[in-house]
């Protein structure tokens, strides 16, 4: 290969490597971008406060009904928007637009929802510029659209859909508590931008939910087929099989994001330190009390040798006294014979005597040679 081939070719190589290191760059801006946003709605872990209310008496089928509403006060975005949906779900649940001065009773409505500097915003936008024009549900629908861009800005819609796509279930919610919040917030994003559209239920799992899913429930969520789902109903049931699984399960060093870091890594097990494990040669700590598997085995085969050798061993003692006693035994009886036979040698003759027996080894394993004294 020719130098200029492989100039080529390192040239190729280092700018490949610089996109690669300025996308990475440009990801961590984006989500460090993302993290000083605008963005209406974020994950609640702990439950917001209460806020003002007033109440509405409607008349249904000669029945008054009360319903109480939020009230906005420069509060978040996320007051706004809540503010807004509750109040459109009372006009379309009554049939306001239904009335004859509809007009007229929504507009005085909505304006009490408003205080401070939100109900001053409000009366500068629906002020009517021409005499002629009159209020009624499309004006309306215009209005509440100059003031939610005045509230929320123009890139409300964008930073929402890009904060659920980027961000990770929080570790303090439950994954039922992530799955609602996540459909709750999808159902605001159509009032955050004139014809804002929100999310299908498949482009939410598949956008959302199955990118920001813990990394260890990756495997499960793929061995259920969670991915292919086009129902959260589908996946709830089996990402709370998922969480359990996970809760139950011990949790090992690697798992631990704060584990502390090692300098030297048993070469073996790679959770604590090459000096602390048993299996290193050069670890002498507790070498009597902590022994591997294999001193065990080495142990307990050497133990076995021994006792092996001490049984054959006090087998072979064992016969040899035995051999000494029968030999003893047969001595022992052939004196007495002997004995007998001179005593009643003695008493054939009927001379009183006394007599003394003496038993004298010829020589070293020959029998004993017998006396006798007469006195």
């Amino acid at each position: 290969m020719s130098q200029s081939q492989n100039n080529h070719r390192r040239n190729n190589k280092n700018h490949r490597n610089g996109k690669k290191q300025n996308g990475q760059r440009n990801q961590r801006i984006s989500k460090k971008e993302l993290k000083d946003k605008k963005v209406p709605m974020r994950y609640q872990v702990q439950n917001t406060k209460e806020t003002n209310s007033v109440e509405f008496k409607c008349t249904v089928d000669g029945t008054v009904e009360k319903t109480k509403l939020s009230v906005y006060e420069d509060g978040s975005d996320e007051s706004f928007l809540k503010m807004v949906k509750e109040f459109l779900n009372y006009v379309g649940t009554y049939e306001l637009w239904e009335d004859e001065n509809a007009a007229r009773t929504v507009y005085r409505n909505f304006r009490r929802c408003l205080a401070g500097a939100a109900r001053d915003l409000w009366d500068q936008i629906n002020v009517l510029e021409d005499k002629e024009e009159i209020r009624d549900e499309l004006t309306f629908d215009n209005h509440l659209k100059e003031l939610t861009s005045a509230i929320l800005g123009d890139d409300a819609l964008r930073n929402q859909k890009d904060y659920l796509k980027t961000t990770p279930k929080p570790e303090k919610l439950s994954v039922k508590q992530w799955v609602n919040q996540n459909k709750n917030i999808n159902s605001y994003l159509p009032l955050m931008q004139p014809n804002g559209r929100s999310f299908s239920e498949e482009d939410l799992i598949k956008e959302v939910i199955s990118k920001n899913i813990p990394t260890v429930w990756v495997k499960g969520f793929k061995m259920f087929k969670l991915h292919l789902k086009i129902s959260i109903k589908d996946i709830l049931s089996e990402l709370t099989v998922i969480e359990e699984q996970i809760k139950t399960r011990p949790k090992g060093n690697q798992d631990n994001p704060n584990k502390k870091h090692l300098k030297n890594p048993c070469r073996i097990h790679g959770t604590y330190e090459w000096d602390e494990c048993r299996q290193n040669p050069k670890n002498n700590k507790n070498n009597d009390k902590d022994k591997t598997n294999n001193d065990r085995h080495k142990t307990d085969a050497t133990n076995r040798s021994r006792e092996h050798r001490r049984t054959e061993e006090d087998n072979r003692n064992f016969a040899r006294t035995t051999r000494n006693h029968n030999d003893n035994a047969d001595e022992t009886s052939y004196d007495e014979y002997e004995y007998n036979c001179i005593t009643k040698q003695a008493s054939k003759t009927n001379t009183p005597s006394s007599e003394i027996l003496i038993a004298l080894p010829h020589q070293a394993g020959s029998k004993k040679i017998l006396l006798t004294l007469d006195f």
